[in-house]
């Protein structure tokens, strides 16, 4: 690689990340106030700095989806409550997680320990229906028109 391309590609990977972030950050406070809760208690930029920790610190850096363990990039994040404010979660970016779309999917409304114990209980458990089990908890969630997840 030349001299001359490295800061077009870091120019390109900032320009995407900004990009991102700042379209999730402003998906996140539509779903906010639509869900009665006011406006988001953080800013964009507490969240591109959470993005950017889970990204090792580089902005074209890949994400590792904390249950599936799938690498993926920030085009695909899914920021999502750990515990659910339903569940009693709080509105801080502290409980905002970094997570592919399929377990953000399949976590819903679960909180972070509930979500592990149930892959854990269906890797040791039922190791051979495990895919099964969770195809089909992808199929129910296409099926109810669950394209992203409310909380």
């Amino acid at each position: 690689m030349t001299k001359s391309a490295e800061p077009l590609l870091e120019n390109d990977a900032h320009e995407k990340f900004m990009k991102t972030t700042g379209h999730l950050w402003g998906y996140m406070c539509i779903r906010f106030k639509n869900q009665g809760h006011g406006l988001l208690p953080f800013g964009c930029n507490d969240l591109r700095s959470a993005a950017l920790k889970a990204m090792g610190g580089k902005e074209d850096g890949f994400v590792q989806c904390p249950y599936c363990r799938a690498s993926f990039t920030i085009g695909e994040v899914f920021f999502e409550y750990a515990i659910p404010l339903s569940r009693g979660g709080w509105f801080g970016v502290s409980n905002v997680e970094i997570l592919c779309k399929l377990c953000s999917r399949r976590k819903g409304l679960l909180t972070t320990s509930e979500y592990y114990a149930l892959l854990e209980f269906l890797e040791t458990k039922i190791p051979l229906g495990r895919q099964d089990i969770l195809n089909r908890i992808d199929r129910s969630t296409v099926f109810l028109g669950k394209k992203d997840q409310d909380e």
